[in-house]
Order: structure tokens, then sequence, then C-alpha cells
């Protein structure tokens, strides 16, 4: 596994009414070519610096960044977690976890702790990364835990049915562990939604390579991000909720306003499908994990007040 920061370079992207090439220059600008059309907008790009390799066994299947920031935890297909530092690249804990698998996972509040597991009437299973030791928490810990897939204000959570396929999630008050209804909702993954960071909406993408979003409390459909020509496979809100990134089975991460519905860019650049990204509690990074064996920093694109000049 790469993992990489994507600074300087050419980046094909993709807007609905045209394709356009983009150069990131060495002082983080992103441009485009003078003789290519583009609306008087600018787009923001973080300079970074590359990153070691961190090698994992087998694809990731799920990725999270703790709250301060210096450590991101990877899941693999197998049921192995590595902790990496976002500073050095160098990996700081692993374990299997043989009876879990493939299962989300997600930083506390404290950036130490990863949830690991939880299932409706039980306690939450936790890992502390820093003393390697497993261990159980009340299921109220859960609201102090940084995931789409958990809204705070709502104190609800997504997670897989047990009795039911794999793919189905259902939405679950916390703590008590009662069944919350979405009537309407569409029938996809955890990994296929997320919560708004206001926590009042969520959206939910699936095999018909759309995503949908609800509104919790009227259980109204807002809308639909339409683009898509794969399968949807991960969601994630910016910090703001004014954007939304999505992924696919093409390899390519989409940027979408939430306010209209409408995409901005796209970011293309990794060989096989995008399996998960987020985004940093900064809002200026998305980190996205292919099966392409790559992980990628990314710059979130940004849209900046319009300039008077090209």
């Amino acid at each position: 596994m790469r993992f990489e920061v994507c600074v300087a370079g050419r980046f094909d992207m993709v807007r609905r009414s045209a394709r356009m090439l983009f150069v990131i220059d060495r002082s983080g600008s992103m441009n485009a070519p003078l003789d290519v059309t583009m609306p008087r907008t600018r787009w923001a790009a973080m300079q970074g610096a590359l990153r070691d390799t961190l090698p994992l066994e087998r694809q990731p299947f799920d990725l999270s960044v703790s709250p301060d920031q210096t450590m991101v935890v990877c899941m693999e297909a197998d049921g192995v977690c590595r902790v990496f530092d976002l500073g050095t690249g160098r990996q700081v804990s692993s374990r299997r976890f043989e009876s879990i698998r493939a299962r989300p996972v997600a930083f506390h509040a404290d950036s130490r702790r990863v949830l690991i597991d939880w299932q409706p009437g039980h306690p939450a299973t936790f890992w502390d990364v820093r003393r390697d030791v497993v261990e159980t928490a009340p299921a109220e810990e859960i609201l102090q835990v940084d995931s789409p897939a958990i809204s705070r204000p709502a104190r609800v959570i997504a997670i897989s049915t047990p009795d039911r396929s794999p793919s189905t999630t259902s939405l679950y008050s916390i703590p008590d562990g009662a069944a919350f209804e979405l009537p309407g909702m569409r029938r996809t993954s955890p990994e296929q939604m997320a919560f708004s960071p206001d926590g009042l909406r969520i959206a939910a993408g699936g095999p018909d390579n759309r995503i949908d979003l609800y509104d919790l409390k009227t259980h109204q459909r807002l809308g639909s991000f339409i683009g898509h020509t794969q399968e949807v496979l991960s969601i994630a809100f910016s910090p703001d909720g004014s954007r939304l990134f999505s992924s696919d089975y093409d390899g390519v991460i989409w940027v979408w306003n939430v306010a209209t519905f409408d995409d901005l860019v796209q970011l293309r650049g990794h060989e096989a499908h995008v399996r998960r990204i987020l985004v940093t509690p900064d809002g200026e990074s998305l980190i996205s994990a292919s099966g392409d064996a790559t992980v990628r920093i990314w710059s979130a694109p940004r849209l900046q007040p319009a300039d008077t000049t090209r």
C-alpha cells in the first residue's frame, strides 16, 4: 500500500459541461491552462509532502482519522487493524480481530480508542491503540465517536442488521438500541451512508448509482445526487456540511454541492475502485483508500470567490 499526498502534478477533472485539465504547481495553486475554458472560480489546494509507503497485507476495508489528526486506522478485509502516524507514516500499532473480520472502525473523541463493535443491547467494544487493550464501555460512549455512520445530535447510529444480509443497514437509537425508523429510506451498507455534521440529514448511496438525501425529522427525501456510472461505495460530508464527497467502482471521487445537488468536480487518479473516503476534521484534506492498494491524501476541493481575471 502506498500512502501519498497529491500536490504538484497534472490532474484530469471532469465537470458536467466539459473535461478540463488542471495543473497543481509546487506552491499548491491549482490552475487551468489558458486555452481551456472554465468558470471564473478557482480551487484551493493545500501544499503537502510525499509520505512513506504503508504496507498492508490486504486491501483496506475502512479508515478513520483521529480527531487530533495525528493517526489513521485502517481495517483490512481479514480483520487486521493497523494504525499509522500521519506525521511520519510509521505504523504504531496493529491487532487482528478474529471474531469481527471486516467492520467499520472509528476513533473516539479522545483520539486514543477506536470503536470496533457494538450491537443493540450490548456495551460498545473499543480498542485502545496506545495500550493495545480491548475493553468494553457503556453504549453512551458511542456518542463520542467520530464517524459518518453516527449522528450525535439525533443520537442515532447506522449499523449492519445482525439477522439480515451484511449489506443491509438499520438505524438504532443510542444508547437504548431501539430501532429508529425512517420510512422510505433505501437499504444499503453502513459504508454507503453518512450523516450530515448537524445530524439532521442522512445521505445513502447504492447499486443504482445515485445518492439520496433524507431529512431525519420529516422523513422526507430532499433530493438525489445523480452522476455516478457505477455503484456508490462510500460517502462523506465536509465538516461544514456544504460539500458531499462520494466514490464508486470506477475509481472516481465526486465532489457535490449539497445545497444545489450539483456536481462540482471529479478527482481521478486511483486505478481501481475507491472503497472508502473520509474528510479530516479541519476539512482541508480528503483521504481515499482504493483497491489499487493505495491510500491517498488530497486537498479537499473548496470553491473560492470568483476571480476577476483569467
